[in-house]
């Protein structure tokens, strides 16, 4: 069954466009064939298997850049909505992997403002280096707008934190610098519980592409709390 969802006819002002740094690093470092099987890998541990996605299902991925969960996980069958602000980000995806593909939906919007989908139209969400992009006073907002779209019950995560300050500090667009704990005692207080550990081992192919390198702090696999 098709997502049923209303765009946006207003694209919100970004400092966001086809020289942003990061949309610039992902897409040279997703050319390299060992980078794409571990890609592949993260899809699955980090966010198709936590948040229990099946075929059928839908996910949502918030400033989803040039939407590499969703290019692997359609092998699962899922579909993948790719929200992102920057326009290049989406002419990006096709660029590295030949768009469009089947079970890829890609849609130009701000998650921080609205987000162009009906209520309850998807099964689960997920975002990386996303949040952190946010002013703290908006925060709230933007966690209720991602639930009102989401009709599971899990959402997935991964922030950029304070035990991160070589990622934290070196992008001007970042505006919350929070550490892990706070991050987690914040969602709790927005009724959403963080159900697995908050670091998890991740990897940087620039610096060592044959291993596992490098920690993430911010992962949040978080589950609704029955009174929300």
């Amino acid at each position: 069954m098709p997502i049923m969802y209303e765009i946006e006819s207003r694209i919100p002002e970004s400092t966001y466009d086809e020289t942003y740094s990061h949309l610039l690093e992902v897409k040279e470092r997703s050319q390299g064939r060992l980078a794409r099987i571990k890609d592949a890998f993260m899809a699955y541990t980090e966010i198709g298997r936590p948040l229990g996605l099946q075929e059928g299902m839908t996910l949502l991925d918030i400033g989803s850049g040039i939407g590499r969960p969703g290019h692997y996980l359609r092998h699962l069958g899922v579909e993948t909505v790719n929200l992102d602000v920057n326009v290049a980000a989406h002419t990006g995806a096709r660029d590295v992997w030949g768009y469009p593909q089947r079970g890829n939906f890609q849609l130009v919007g701000d998650g921080s403002l609205s987000i162009p989908l009906k209520s309850g139209s998807i099964d689960a969400i997920s975002s990386q280096d996303f949040l952190e992009h946010i002013a703290p006073d908006r925060l709230a907002d933007v966690l209720t707008e991602m639930g009102r779209v989401l009709k599971g019950d899990k959402m997935m995560h991964r922030v950029t934190v304070t035990e991160e300050p070589e990622n934290l500090y070196n992008d001007e667009t970042h505006q919350t610098f929070w550490s892990a704990s706070e991050w987690k005692d914040w969602f709790e207080e927005q009724g959403w519980t963080t159900v697995a550990p908050t670091t998890r081992k991740t990897y940087a192919p620039h610096a060592n592409p044959f291993g596992l390198t490098e920690y993430c702090h911010g992962y949040f696999l978080l589950e609704r709390t029955p009174e929300n």
